[in-house]
């Protein structure tokens, strides 16, 4: 039997039983599933924050972020270190590798971070990486968070650089989570580094809204289960991969594909989601269709361990006169519907982009149709997309300044559509996590956890 404080992979197809005799479309859904949060202690981590301290920040948005980042040093604990960049024109060191023993003295250094000059992103964020590669051998969890209110002016502004750089750190295990702040960002590059970097990527819409994204963000590191999570298919002879309906980084690897799937947190199922076309056979009985692989680093109370996880893909061929089965799996195609949304707003806002607004809505309203006609009992995740979908469209008719942060919602909507919260008794998958219960510090166990937002 499995251990429930491990890892698990899964494998689900919308239909267990094919007929012979007829070329078929089957859908594969893979599931990365982690355990619950452990009540053993939290693991250590090496963070580093990189953060914007350009004119543009200066007032209640720099505030803010002192009193997040104050908030973030008082939930790490003293096994924990920490490095503090702020970026303007230049690069400057807050703190350096600070193991989290003297809050009080940290908090006096976050204080001294002031505005002035333009936005040179790539000089903060590459300066974070180079202070949490150093001490990265001797820590589980490795991770960055890159916070800006704009726009990359100054040293790198070449969007794919910028993207090498955070694909050459997730290859040394160190990730990064990157916070879009205000309207005036660039949502497409920074949803694109958090994809390419295994983090995750967040639109903070105001300054009162900052700490609970933040601490969301925390809270997940702390628990993390999984790390560089990946994802080999390999169709046997008579199957093919169509089309992947995630939007997951893939590499050819001979004629399999490895999907970048990204970490895993407590609590959390990472999801792939395939499309083959299986040929026609003429005997009756079972049949592999794929072989799925997959990779990754298991974080354990005692260490970091390479686990890899293999299972065989089978489907039964039966009578002629069709599937033997009336309704697809009901779970496969809830997850297939929110890959479906996801694409029609990935489509939605190209479109919108080049002056297609009409053309925007009617790709919403189709994908609102689909979902509204899928063949399974009513899901309150399909409800959720439904509405999410109304509400892009009714926007698309709203002013280019409210257009412009609907777009940032949709693409932090777009990048959370992989991951699927294992709903918790008591606990809403809406509430993505901010009520589970906290790892306590070893040095502090009775301090109170954050509530949220």
């Amino acid at each position: 039997m499995k251990d429930e404080q491990t890892m698990e992979t899964a494998c689900l197809t919308d239909y267990r039983q094919l007929a012979v005799n007829q070329d078929h479309v089957l859908t594969l859904l893979v599931r990365v599933k982690s355990p619950g949060l452990s009540s053993a202690k939290r693991k250590p981590a090496n963070l580093g924050l990189a953060i914007d301290s350009s004119t543009s920040m200066h007032g209640e948005k720099l505030l803010r972020t002192k009193e997040t980042i104050k908030q973030i040093i008082r939930h790490l604990a003293s096994s924990d270190t920490l490095s503090l960049v702020a970026y303007s024109d230049v690069a400057r060191i807050i703190c350096e590798r600070e193991p989290v023993l003297d809050r009080n003295a940290l908090n006096r250094r976050v204080d001294q971070i002031e505005c002035s000059g333009g936005t040179n992103l790539s000089a903060g964020w590459l300066k974070a990486i180079d202070l949490v590669r150093v001490g990265a051998a001797g820590y589980p969890i490795n991770r960055v968070y890159l916070l800006t209110d704009g726009m990359a002016n100054r040293g790198i502004c070449d969007n794919s650089l910028l993207y090498r750089i955070g694909e050459a750190a997730r290859k040394e295990g160190i990730a990064t989570t990157t916070f879009g702040f205000g309207r005036d960002f660039n949502e497409d590059l920074l949803s694109t580094i958090a994809a390419r970097a295994d983090g995750r990527f967040y639109f903070i819409e105001s300054a009162d809204a900052m700490p609970a994204k933040f601490m969301e963000e925390l809270e997940g590191l702390l628990s993390l289960c999984a790390q560089n999570i990946e994802v080999r298919v390999a169709p046997a002879a008579g199957a093919r991969i169509r089309e992947q309906l995630t939007p997951h980084v893939t590499r050819p690897d001979g004629g399999a594909a490895i999907y970048q799937v990204g970490d895993a947190y407590a609590s959390e199922e990472r999801l792939l989601v395939l499309r083959l076309d299986v040929d026609s056979v003429r005997q009756h009985g079972p049949a592999e269709v794929c072989a799925v692989e997959a990779r990754y680093s298991e974080i354990t109370d005692d260490a970091v361990a390479s686990r890899v996880d293999r299972l065989p893909v089978a489907v039964t061929f039966a009578g002629q006169d069709g599937r033997s089965e009336k309704t697809p799996h009901a779970f496969v195609m809830a997850c297939v519907g929110r890959q479906m949304s996801a694409r029609a707003r990935r489509q939605a806002i190209e479109l919108a982009d080049r002056g297609d607004r009409a053309k925007a809505r009617t790709v919403l309203d189709e994908a609102i149709r689909q979902l509204l006609d899928m063949e399974i009992p009513t899901d309150e995740t399909l409800r959720r997309e439904i509405r999410s979908l109304q509400e892009y469209a009714d926007m698309l008719n709203a002013p280019p300044v409210d257009y412009a942060v609907q777009r940032k919602r949709m693409r932090e909507a777009d990048h959370f559509s992989t991951t699927m919260r294992i709903e918790l008794p008591g606990v809403s998958l809406e509430d993505r996590g901010r009520r589970r219960p906290w790892p306590k510090r070893e040095d502090d166990p009775d301090a109170p956890p954050y509530s949220g937002g």
